[in-house]
């Protein structure tokens, strides 16, 4: 078998993509606080992951990653940006809107 074919038929088992809007200047929380999360679905929240956060509007938003209770990390996505950071198991994730406009949200969740 093709080694790239084979690749193609296992990206989708090792990513998980979702998009979503977020809308005047809320926040929300992506991993980490259990059961009652906003807007995504890690399935790979139990162990060191990565999210690819891409911008698909027109206006910038930020991210927060808050590991531990004891560092926090703060990120601004500009427009048509793509921006890929690591996830601790033990962090907090969040998506924080710096607008009253409408941002348009991708997080691709992976294991590497």
């Amino acid at each position: 078998m093709n080694k790239s074919y084979l690749i193609a038929l296992l990206f989708p088992l090792l990513t998980y993509a979702q998009t979503f809007e977020l809308k005047n200047g809320n926040s929300m929380c992506m991993l980490g606080k259990g059961t009652g999360q906003d807007a995504t679905i890690n399935p790979f929240g139990g162990a060191d992951s990565y999210a690819t956060i891409e911008n698909l509007g027109t206006i910038e938003f930020g991210i927060r990653i808050e590991i531990e209770k004891k560092e926090v990390r703060e990120f601004l996505i500009k427009p048509k940006e793509v921006f890929k950071i690591e996830i601790p198991k033990s962090s907090v994730f969040y998506v924080d809107s710096v607008d009253r406009k409408t941002a348009i949200v991708k997080i691709y969740y992976s294991k590497d």
